[in-house]
């Protein structure tokens, strides 16, 4: 995981917080570095597919606030506004 950071622990969190490392994260960054013959290689897709099928369920959790936001009453409430 890699991405920008803070340099402390975002206001209103205690420093020592159990996920203080993921709090002062700005961005989170899904990676694999292979080298650049990687690309051209017969295993790329299959390896590919499953880099994608790892960071999957983080791209859900990052989302799910969201895919909330943007629920049917919601948007009705805005429309009506």
């Amino acid at each position: 995981m890699k991405g920008d950071t803070l340099t402390r622990v975002p206001r209103g969190f205690d420093k020592d917080h159990k996920a203080a490392a993921y709090l002062m994260h700005k961005q989170f960054l899904g990676f694999r570095e292979e080298p650049g013959a990687f690309a051209t290689s017969k295993d790329f897709y299959k390896n590919l597919l499953v880099t994608f099928k790892a960071l999957a369920p983080l791209v859900q959790f990052l989302n799910e606030p969201l895919v909330a936001a943007e629920s049917p009453s919601r948007k009705a409430r805005i429309l009506d506004a």
